[in-house]
């Protein structure tokens, strides 16, 4: 399997126009959730799970969660209180 990332299946759908842009899909769809058991050190379980979007992780929109689907939920909500 190659490590090089512009070998990925479906990576010429994706676009960076500039490097201040964000990344854009040529598909109406919303780019993939990826989420992630992250377990960090510390006693509490309520941030165990981390979801954000392909290519839109320095955006800040993580969402967190005891298990990977309030992760997801969570990651949900945050983006419809960015919809106008």
């Amino acid at each position: 399997m190659s490590r090089d990332p512009y070998s990925l299946p479906g990576y010429d759908a994706w676009k960076l126009a500039s490097p201040d842009d964000e990344w854009t899909h040529d598909d109406d769809e919303p780019p993939r959730i990826i989420s992630v058991h992250v377990r960090p050190p510390i006693p509490d379980r309520r941030w165990d799970w981390c979801a954000y979007r392909d290519g839109q992780e320095e955006l800040g929109h993580y969402g967190w969660g005891a298990t990977e689907a309030e992760a997801l939920a969570d990651l949900k909500d945050l983006e419809a209180e960015d919809l106008p």
